[in-house]
């Protein structure tokens, strides 16, 4: 996947959940003037509308058991790559990651949420030929756990943990042992396993949508096939990341 269809696959993704937000204010009906006119005559409170919007004073960040959340995650981090050589050490290679998964969580009891998501993840790996490393692209599915921690009613502490696979590829300089020593680009193919610590920070900004970000802490080690070599080299990644993240609550 190049970097075109990585954006488009993420602006896919945003298109959907403003699709999902927008529908229920679509799908309710306008509220009758009339029904507000007949309820003040009779001095009873005017009656409550579909869709209508929640005073700020009553937003509360949803932390009960049944409560769901649709979203979108997004992790950039400054990260540190190990890679196996096939002439040599290991090459180490420091550059950007970038992760983008839509995701959906459930409150199994007051506070506890656990969730699943599915989605992208980019980062460098270090080289031989000495280039400054390749791009690794790869999807990620994902399970987490995190546990909210109210600080007001719409700001909140969560800590939390996720783990999960990777699998996609990459590609190298490869030297042929043939005469004149030419250099080929091969394709390569990767498989690992992921983890995730993460400490966020939740706010939620109206009735349904709650922003959230913080510091984390994501790590892989898997390894890079090379079909022709029929060789596995080892691969491993360290990342400090600043997830970004956007929640449809209901």
């Amino acid at each position: 996947m190049n970097r075109f269809q990585s954006w488009k696959f993420g602006a896919t993704c945003f298109a959907a959940l403003a699709l999902l937000v927008a529908w229920p204010g679509v799908a309710h009906a306008q509220p009758d003037p009339f029904a507000d006119y007949d309820a003040a005559k009779r001095g009873a409170p005017p009656p409550s509308h579909p869709g209508a919007s929640v005073p700020d004073s009553e937003i509360v960040l949803p932390t009960q058991k049944g409560a769901f959340a649709l979203g979108v995650r997004t992790a950039f981090a400054y990260s540190t790559t190990s890679a196996e050589s096939t002439s040599g050490p290991s090459e180490t290679n420091t550059t950007l990651f970038f992760r983008l998964a839509p995701s959906i969580e459930y409150h199994v009891k007051d506070s506890l949420v656990i969730g699943a998501s599915f989605g992208l993840m980019q980062k460098s790996v270090g080289r031989e030929e000495g280039s400054g490393g390749r791009s690794e692209t790869g999807w990620m599915p994902e399970i987490s756990a995190q546990y909210d921690i109210p600080i007001t009613k719409r700001f909140a502490l969560m800590p939390g943990i996720a783990m999960g696979l990777y699998f996609g590829g990459s590609d190298r300089k490869l030297r042929l042992t043939t005469p004149g020593a030419p250099v080929v680009e091969e394709s390569t193919s990767t498989f690992g396993f992921a983890a995730t610590v993460a400490l966020r920070v939740g706010y939620q900004i109206s009735e349904h949508f709650q922003v959230r970000s913080g510091l984390g802490m994501f790590g892989t080690i898997g390894s890079e096939t090379i079909a022709s070599q029929d060789r596995s080299l080892s691969t491993s990644s360290a990342n400090f990341t600043l997830p970004v993240e956007l929640h449809y609550t209901f």
